[in-house]
């Protein structure tokens, strides 16, 4: 809103006077619409040299005539500049309070073998035009993941997922690990899971995807033990690894993978 536009000079209620032209002080009683409720108005000139002194006495003046009570006893003109100094002059000690930076889990997700996976699609895609085109662009992703949920899509679908997002919070210790994490990086947990490969998707000149399965999630023991299975936890409906993009990543490739 502008408030200069939607501004209305004060008005008496007998015959609409601006103020401006009025003496410096008028009762509120006399003054009509919402300007009514107040008990004193007091008008002051914000143009003159020193304005802000000699508005501060005006409005000293008025005060105590009307109301006795407010007057400062002993008070002079010399101690009135004093003080108006010492104001001009003080300088509010403020402490800015910065808050924690966030440490709230924004994904869950499973890293995957980068080297092992190229190498392998280098083997199977040797004469996919495609896959020679994300190579020679250097538009492979800098690593490999399964993203098992995100906190935005928990938000957008509460209810379907916010046991699922509970889930993968306890079985990810987030409580422990979040206490160490740096904000903005990730944070690796000792989860495991059998990742595995059930489509290569290729579409062309477009992108490289690999739709995957993770069925469950699991501990390991320092003798390779694996314990602690639980079923996988997930609010993607298709699990997949992106490899690379032809061109700028491409957002589409959920649905991309979905049909195969």
């Amino acid at each position: 809103m502008d408030t200069l536009k939607k501004y209305q000079a004060p008005r008496l209620k007998e015959d609409e006077d601006e103020l401006s032209i009025l003496p410096r002080v008028v009762d509120g009683l006399r003054l009509d619409r919402s300007d009514g409720e107040f008990s004193l108005l007091i008008n002051l000139d914000v143009d003159a040299q020193d304005s802000s002194l000699s508005n501060a006495k005006i409005i000293y003046e008025e005060l105590t005539r009307a109301y006795p009570d407010l007057k400062v006893k002993d008070f002079s003109e010399k101690n009135g500049k004093k003080y108006f100094q010492a104001a001009l002059r003080y300088q509010p000690k403020t402490r800015k309070r910065v808050a924690a930076p966030s440490r709230t889990a924004i994904y869950y997700g499973l890293c995957a073998d980068k080297k092992a996976i190229v190498s392998h699609l280098d083997n199977v895609l040797k004469e996919i035009e495609t896959w020679q085109k994300i190579k020679e662009n250097g538009r492979i992703q800098q690593d490999f993941h399964v993203t098992l949920a995100h906190m935005q899509a928990v938000r957008r679908h509460k209810a379907k997922y916010q046991t699922t997002w509970q889930d993968l919070g306890r079985i990810f210790s987030k409580n422990v690990f979040r206490k160490t994490a740096t904000p903005g990086s990730r944070a690796l947990v000792p989860i495991f899971s059998d990742i595995r490969v059930e489509k290569i998707v290729v579409f062309e000149n477009t992108l490289v995807a690999l739709k995957v399965s993770a069925p469950s999630l699991y501990r390991m023991k320092d003798d390779g033990l694996k314990v602690g299975h639980e079923k996988t936890p997930t609010a993607n409906t298709y699990l997949h690894i992106t490899i690379g993009t032809v061109d700028e990543f491409d957002r589409t490739q959920n649905e991309q993978c979905a049909p195969y």
